[in-house]
């Protein structure tokens, strides 16, 4: 995961998206599950390899879906 200011996350080698909306989205990974909080949330990118979130990222928390 990679966090760029408080306004991008980039996750690598996701497994999916569990729930999305604009105040928390939380990805499958292999490590567990990553859940993004934050306000106006979005999806920018999303491929196989990657997804690239846009909004104002509050926290990340690791494991607790």
């Amino acid at each position: 995961m990679e966090l760029k200011g408080g306004s991008e996350a980039v996750v690598l080698n996701h497994r999916g998206v569990i729930a999305y909306d604009e105040k928390e989205v939380r990805i499958a990974s292999a490590l567990g599950p990553v859940s993004v909080v934050g306000a106006e949330l979005r999806i920018r990118r999303m491929n196989r390899e990657r997804i690239v979130l846009n909004g104002k990222i509050r926290r990340v928390e690791l494991g607790l879906c």
